[in-house]
C-alpha cells in the first residue's frame, strides 16, 4: 500500500524534565517516547506515494527539530500552522497550557507535500482553526482527521502513532491492533524490516548490521524504548526491503 495522506502525532522525547522526563505529567511518564533520530530512521518515503500529503503535529519548544524531520522524510513544509487546535477545557473554557515563554493554548500541525501533493487538495475551504476540548494526554481531536479526508479526499490514508481505529485510516502504532509495519532507514540508504526475537528473555525488535562494526538493535520492553549495544553477535533474522 502506498499512501497519499499521512497523518502523525509523533511521541516527541523532551530532553527538558519539565516537559517529560521524570515528571508524571510529561509525554515519557504517558507513552512511550522516540528521539529525533529515530524518528528520522524511519523510512516513510517507502510506504507513500510519489505525490502525497503529511499532515504533522509538532511542538512549540521543537520547531527546528520538526522541520529537520519532515525534510528527512522528503517532503516540503507548506503550512507550520496547517492546523491549530484552540484548545478548551472540558467547561468549554478557554485552556491554560504550559509553556516555557508563554502559557500555550494551542497547538499546531504542519501541512507538507511531497512530490506533486498539492494537486491533491480537493476542498481548499477547510478551516485550518478547531476549537476543541482536551482530552487524554497529547490526544488530538477527531475534527482534525476529519479535516484532512475533507482537504485531500478519501485517498489511502495511514495515521502515525495512533491510539484508536477509525474507520478509512490504516494505522501504525503499539497502541492499536493491525499496525501495519514500516522499515527503518539507516546511513546505506537500505531499508530493514523489524522483526522480533527473544534474547535471555528481553524482546527486542532488530534493526540491521550497522557499518559491520556493531549489532544495534531498537529494545522494547516495559514500554521503554532505546538503543542497546550488543557486545556479542546474535543470530537473528533481518529481512531487507529491496
Amino acid at each position: 500500500m502506498k499512501y497519499k495522506l499521512i497523518y502523525a502525532d509523533c511521541p516527541w522525547q523532551f530532553t527538558n524534565k519539565k516537559t517529560g522526563g521524570s515528571m508524571k505529567s510529561g509525554a515519557d511518564a504517558q507513552y512511550p517516547t522516540m528521539t529525533i533520530d529515530q524518528l528520522k530512521n524511519m523510512d516513510i518515503e517507502s510506504i507513500t506515494d510519489k505525490d502525497c500529503v503529511l499532515v504533522m503535529w509538532w511542538v512549540g519548544s521543537m520547531t527546528q527539530e520538526a522541520i529537520d524531520l519532515v525534510n528527512a522524510w522528503g517532503f516540503t513544509i507548506k503550512n507550520m500552522n496547517g492546523f491549530v487546535w484552540n484548545k478548551l477545557t472540558k467547561l468549554h473554557k478557554p485552556f491554560f497550557g504550559m509553556g516555557f515563554y508563554t502559557r500555550a493554548g494551542s497547538e499546531s500541525a504542519i501541512i507538507a507535500t511531497k512530490g506533486e501533493g498539492a494537486k491533491l487538495i480537493q476542498d481548499h475551504s477547510v478551516r485550518a482553526v478547531g476549537s476543541y476540548p482536551v482530552a487524554a494526554h497529547s490526544a488530538k481531536p477527531h475534527g482534525f482527521r476529519e479535516r484532512c479526508v475533507q482537504l485531500v479526499g478519501d485517498v489511502p490514508r495511514l495515521e502515525m502513532f495512533a491510539r484508536k481505529r477509525y474507520s478509512g485510516w490504516d494505522r501504525f502504532g503499539n497502541e492499536v491492533r493491525g499496525s501495519i509495519k514500516i522499515p527503518t532507514r539507516f546511513t546505506h540508504g537500505r531499508s530493514y524490516i523489524l522483526e522480533f526475537t527473544t534474547f535471555n528473555n528481553i524482546d527486542f525488535d532488530i534493526i540491521c548490521k550497522f557499518d559491520g562494526l556493531r549489532d544495534v538493535f531498537e529494545e522494547v520492553h516495559s514500554g521503554i524504548c532505546h538503543t542497546v549495544e550488543l557486545l556479542e553477535s546474535l543470530n537473528a533474522k533481518i529481512t531487507e526491503v529491496k
